[in-house]
């Protein structure tokens, strides 16, 4: 074992050796074969490289140093500073690497577990990337087929996804369960799934790109021209600003969105933009804006008294009309021209739909049928509870007479309150078993 000292030449460890605490100022440090280097400090210009079976703990990479894990090889806790590099490459993983403005490389069949990146950046080149954390400025890139699972994109942070027509090579690039307060940038060849948009984060689907079960809270999903969301869910943060009233999907020109949910948040499609499948209003103070005047194909489902669909391209007037003239089919009549939108459970005749100013589109809640509204009483409540009889343990029980009991071989008795006094003990006795067995 070799502990301290500054070191200018190629050091291997391997087999039962370690080191510790040793600087490497002008060599090399290989780790293999079951070797373990605890504490190692990389000076500018030098490496250290862990394969087969090697371990690297906690070392220290600064200036233009290098960590190279690879060809199973193990990093754990590595501290990445001012321009330092770390290259997992295949067989290789890396865990809960610290990286202060330097660079991760992830190549492919590479590993990095737990990676904090501040102010630095990970490049996962069709490796993968699990929990990877990016904080104060840090930026995570994917290409070349890459896989990223549970990353969390903090503020001033961007995750970026595809960008290269690579698919007929090495695949799609995926992220999976992203917690964003960031930036997610999903282009060509990128795919994105269940991703979470928190306190102001945006997502952003470029041409080619794709977003699968995004929920919106207190942010934004853009869907540009060529993008495509499917099943997003918007809901309603709560904020008060009006750029991120809850959570807000837009669908720009040439955008798609599919099997969207309003919980009440919102979600704009702009002209040109498409909604596709089921948009479905869910909660409360949900939100639709239309910017066309070409109504969306989509069925609405779940829109109620407390929901809103705006059609900002259409001019309000007193003398607009709403009718249901087909199941489901709603039309305005506005300005001589007519809109149909798809409203699922819309009966024909309704008139709950009504078009008001801000050219805003709402539903009254249903009026309840007369035989199920409350009947006044036909005696005061105080007249009815002083005709009542109270039973008392003085209340005398009287026996039949022999008409009576001559009535009862042949009719049920009607059913008659018991006093308590009278219970036998032993039946008691049983239902207190019965019910505590």
């Amino acid at each position: 074992m070799k502990s301290g000292g500054t070191y200018y030449a190629t050091i291997s460890v391997y087999a039962s050796g370690s080191t510790q605490d040793i600087t490497i100022a002008g060599g090399i440090e290989i780790v293999s074969d079951g070797g373990i280097s605890d504490s190692t400090y990389l000076k500018q210009g030098t490496s250290e490289t862990v394969l087969h079976k090697g371990v690297a703990n906690d070392t220290r990479i600064d200036g233009n140093a290098k960590l190279i894990v690879s060809s199973a090889g193990m990093a754990s806790s590595s501290r990445i500073y001012n321009g330092g590099e770390l290259l997992v490459e295949s067989g290789g993983t890396s865990k809960k690497t610290i990286d202060v403005s330097a660079v991760d490389f992830v190549f492919s069949g590479g590993r990095a577990i737990d990676a904090n990146i501040k102010n630095g950046l990970q490049i996962v080149s069709g490796g993968k990337s699990f929990g990877t954390n990016l904080a104060s400025s840090g930026d995570q890139i994917l290409n070349a087929g890459a896989i990223s699972i549970a990353t969390h994109i903090d503020y001033r942070c961007t995750q970026y996804l595809g960008g290269i027509d690579e698919t007929a090579l090495t695949g799609y690039d995926i992220a999976y369960n992203t917690m964003d307060s960031g930036t997610e940038n999903v282009y060509s060849a990128g795919k994105t799934s269940g991703t979470v948009i928190l306190y102001g984060g945006s997502e952003y689907v470029d041409a080619e790109g794709a977003s699968y079960g995004t929920k919106v809270s207190k942010g934004t999903e853009y869907v540009s021209s060529g993008g495509v969301a499917i099943g997003t869910t918007v809901y309603n943060g709560g904020t008060e600003t009006k750029k991120y009233y809850g959570g807000t999907e837009i669908v720009a020109s040439g955008g798609i969105t599919s099997r969207t949910t309003i919980e009440g948040g919102r979600l704009e499609i702009e002209k040109g933009g498409k909604a596709a499948g089921l948009v479905t209003f869910s909660g409360t103070d949900g939100k639709l804006i239309i910017d066309a005047i070409a109504m969306p194909t989509a069925t609405i489902s779940g829109f109620a008294a407390t929901d809103s669909i705006i059609l900002s391209a259409i001019p309000y007037a007193t003398s607009d009309s709403v009718t249901v003239n087909a199941e489901n089919i709603v039309t305005i009549s506005a300005g001589g021209k007519t809109y149909t939108l798809h409203i699922a459970g819309a009966t024909i005749g309704e008139t709950d739909f009504s078009f008001g100013p801000g050219s805003i589109l709402t539903r009254a809640a249903p009026t309840q049928p007369s035989f199920l509204r409350p009947q006044a009483s036909a005696a005061p409540a105080e007249n009815i509870l002083a005709q009542t009889p109270v039973l008392t343990s003085a209340s005398p029980i009287q026996a039949p007479t022999a008409a009576a009991a001559a009535s009862s071989a042949t009719h049920p008795p009607a059913w008659q309150p018991v006093n308590a006094l009278t219970l036998h003990q032993e039946t008691i006795a049983q239902l207190v078993s019965s019910h505590t067995t």
